[in-house]
Formats: structure tokens, sequence, C-alpha cells
């Protein structure tokens, strides 16, 4: 599950299956909760999805 504003992102096309947006009724409001070692979080794709998920 990806949010829509994601399947306009650059990349989607290329996929072998491209995503297909469902609505979802009632909408999902819900919190996300984060955890990772103390070392902080790892590589260049898991910061880019932080902060991606804090702006």
């Amino acid at each position: 599950m990806v949010p829509e504003p994601a399947l306009g992102a650059a990349g989607m096309a290329a996929l072998a299956r491209p995503p297909v947006a469902v609505p979802i009724t009632p909408e999902i409001r819900t919190r996300l909760h984060l955890v990772w070692r103390s070392g902080g979080p790892g590589g260049p794709a898991t910061q880019a999805l932080l902060e991606s998920l804090l702006r």
C-alpha cells in the first residue's frame, strides 16, 4: 500500500505491474509508530523514508 500521491512518482510506470489506486472507505486514520536501533536509522532508503514521513 502506498499513499495516492506516490502513484505519480517517477519510476512507478517502469514497474512490471504498476500499482492501482483502490479507494478505501471509510478513510483510514491512524498513527504510525517507527522503531529503530539506538545507532539511528540504517541506509539511504531508510533515511529517505523517514524524511518523507516526517514532512
